[in-house]
């Protein structure tokens, strides 16, 4: 999502920066998407010359950012997700044909139509995203608490209470397995919403 339309007259300045219309609507299209994307709070920065797009995780981490060029979108997939593991410079050369890599171990792609943008996205959108387990006993994947409600992981999506994050459950009680979310300092007493009175679950 937008962090509150934080440095709003970039958006005009990097449309108009860009020289081709296919390029200009690739970055709309883009920043469309960033913008209903629970996981990250996005923002332009300008640093310098440079006209950059950053995604910002629940961590405060920035696993993926864009460069706005004249003739492209330069996507970069910084370290925090090179070192996740979930994209690499190989799975990366399948879909694209402007791939490369920097001596940090960051790779970048090269975004030129609302097409390339789409491609991207069906890798790194919120569907592809894989749940994985906290750091707390109790917020790994598998954990039942008493009440019978199984903890699903995390996909990096920011709960509602402060430096949480979201995490699925599944009640595990006999015909019910209604799936919610909840947040990781609940997960260890959650009771489900639909069989057991439990407060309602959070996007997760």
């Amino acid at each position: 999502m937008l962090t509150e339309a934080r440095n709003a007259s970039h958006y005009r300045e990097w449309v108009e920066h860009i020289a081709h219309n296919e390029t200009k609507d690739a970055f709309r299209y883009l920043v469309g998407l960033a913008a209903e994307d629970p996981r990250y709070n996005c923002y332009p920065m300008r640093k310098g010359e440079v006209l950059d797009f950053r995604f910002e995780d629940a961590h405060q981490e920035q696993p993926f950012s864009f460069i706005t060029n004249k003739g492209s979108l330069l996507f970069c997939f910084r370290k925090p997700a090179t070192q996740a593991g979930h994209w690499s410079k190989e799975l990366l050369a399948d879909h694209f044909d402007s791939v490369s890599e920097n001596a940090r171990g960051e790779v970048t792609v090269r975004l030129r139509s609302i097409a390339d943008v789409q491609r991207l996205w069906r890798l790194i959108g919120p569907s592809t995203t894989p749940f994985r387990s906290g750091t707390t006993p109790t917020t790994q994947i598998g954990y039942i608490n008493p009440n019978n409600q199984r903890c699903g992981g995390n996909r990096g999506v920011a709960g509602t209470d402060h430096l949480q994050l979201a995490y699925r459950m599944d009640c595990q009680v006999p015909d019910c397995g209604h799936v919610y979310g909840a947040n990781g300092t609940d997960v260890f007493q959650r009771k489900c919403p639909y069989c057991q009175d439990g407060k309602p679950g959070i996007p997760f």
